[in-house]
């Protein structure tokens, strides 16, 4: 599995994925992950959160199934949430996406897994998503095209530029000043 990051310059590479993905609690504990990067199923995280507070690098597997202020506090010390998307019809991580950024402050990064579509990672982005799981034989140059395929949209959202309504606004005020 390799991942689409968006860095802060705006630029989409593609990397390995430096995060490992834990299945239980007996593996949080063991000296082989005590140093990792770790990305913990949402069972274990709300069961054992006050103990992964001290740990280093932690993220959440978070359902998309579940109301992510149930997140609480740790939105100030997770470094990432992985949202899934078990089908690709199914849009509820998108909603988890925007009140985590817009609602909860979350910062860090924001990982969509599951049954991605590339035409999907456009507006993934505009809700908040910053990476994103694809297989290992996607072709990156096609995915990496549906991010330059739209540039502007007339719907508001997460402090992203480009709403075509606010253009069109800003160029007639720009006339009328000529005049």
């Amino acid at each position: 599995m390799r991942l689409i990051r968006r860095l802060v310059s705006g630029e989409f590479v593609l990397s390995d994925d430096d995060w490992t993905y834990i299945d239980g609690i007996d593996d949080i504990d063991g000296s082989d992950f005590s140093a990792a990067k770790i990305l913990v199923p949402w069972g274990i995280f709300s069961a054992h959160r006050g103990s992964l507070t001290d740990r280093g690098s932690v993220g959440v597997v978070f359902p998309n199934d579940e109301d992510p202020h149930l997140l609480g506090d740790s939105v100030g010390w997770l470094e990432g949430v992985v949202l899934e998307f078990p089908a690709f019809r199914d849009g509820r991580a998108y909603s988890q996406a925007r009140i985590l950024r817009e609602s909860l402050g979350f910062g860090g990064f924001l990982r969509a897994r599951g049954d991605i579509l590339r035409d999907q990672l456009f507006f993934m982005l505009r809700c908040g998503f910053d990476s994103f799981e694809i297989g290992d034989g996607a072709d990156f140059s096609e995915w990496r095209m549906a991010f330059e395929e739209l540039s502007s949209w007339y719907q508001p959202s997460g402090g992203l530029s480009g709403e075509t309504i606010l253009s069109r606004r800003a160029g007639r005020r720009g006339v009328k000043d000529k005049d």
